[in-house]
């Protein structure tokens, strides 16, 4: 499966988190809009089935992505200087949620040793900015906000002077990634996540290309990094470094009408999870089934977007478990 990258100009600041599962179920309502329930049904049970026909990344600034979750090297500090430095660098490293593109290329290859050294402090600290907002509920037969519980307040996520996201997407051919293209430019107009009817989430798409230096280290990789959240399944890799979080998603569009929008709650890994691997594939995880308490044809999307890397020399080598 190929790399593409798809560049998003934010438009609005937005309440929803860019994340694969939440991409994927605004492309997956489009898609049934426009070829029906049938071909939608025949679509969705390649991902059901382990074929996915794409998988998605979640969205990163423009040139940053997920920090490894690797160990850092362990160094023999002699003096009381050399105690001073290395503590200092390590209570940056813990502050730093984003490697450069720079760094992460080197991460691929093998060579996390070096990178802390070669870049900027500043350059590793750029984040979401959040804000908060007053919004008023109207009361339509009076004309004017209702008397309790009128008034309620929304925070919002932004990016300060720079409004690029990237997506990452493998797709097995030529075909998918143009209508995936297509599908992306249809939720632009609609907007993305919640309260996308008053403006929040509007986005445009500035372009796409490919990313084949992102798959450098498919021959002689030992390990695989995840671009995206992701839920794994039975055979999946277990031996590396990773973090779990518990979400509690909600359905969309119609399906938000009915006995009650809130899903089950599941368990995933979050993104820059390191796995050992004897052969990296393009992806992990799965689509969750039964993730509603009453809607039983309604899945979450799990796979995890992995590419191959290198891991460093400092680290033990150990016998990966797939």
């Amino acid at each position: 499966m190929q790399i593409y990258e798809i560049t998003v100009r934010l438009q609005s600041p937005f309440l929803t988190p860019w994340h694969a599962d939440t991409i994927f179920g605004h492309l997956a309502w489009v898609y049934k809009e426009l070829n029906g329930e049938e071909s939608f049904e025949d679509w969705l049970l390649l991902f059901k089935e382990g074929r996915p026909p794409f998988i998605l990344s979640d969205a990163w600034i423009k040139g940053l992505y997920p920090k490894p979750m690797i160990p850092p090297p362990e160094r023999a500090a002699h003096t009381f200087e050399e105690q001073l430095e290395q503590a200092k660098k390590g209570k940056m490293l813990k502050k730093v949620k984003y490697f450069t593109e720079n760094m992460f290329l080197k991460v691929i290859t093998g060579n996390y040793e070096t990178i802390l050294h070669e870049e900027h402090e500043r350059d590793l600290l750029v984040d979401y900015k959040r804000s908060v907002s007053l919004h008023n509920t109207i009361d339509r037969e009076l004309g004017h906000s209702l008397q309790e519980n009128g008034v309620y307040e929304l925070e919002s996520m932004y990016l300060q002077d720079f409004q690029l996201l990237s997506i990452f997407v493998r797709a097995e051919s030529e075909s998918v990634i143009k209508e995936l293209l297509h599908l992306f430019e249809i939720v632009s107009v609609e907007g993305f996540g919640k309260k996308k009817s008053i403006g929040f989430g509007r986005f445009s798409i500035l372009g796409m290309k490919q990313r084949s230096d992102l798959d450098t280290a498919q021959s002689g990789g030992d390990a695989v990094l995840w671009l995206s959240h992701g839920v794994p399944k039975k055979l999946d890799p277990v031996s590396g470094w990773y973090q779990i979080e518990t979400k509690y998603g909600k359905v969309g569009n119609t399906y938000s009408l009915g006995n009650t929008p809130f899903k089950k709650p599941f368990t995933r890994i979050k993104p820059g999870a390191v796995f050992r691997v004897d052969k990296p594939f393009p992806f992990y995880g799965r689509m969750v089934e039964n993730i509603h308490p009453y809607l039983h044809e309604v899945v979450q999307y799990g796979y995890a977007f992995a590419i191959p890397i290198k891991l460093p020399k400092y680290i033990k080598k150990e016998k990966s478990s797939i």
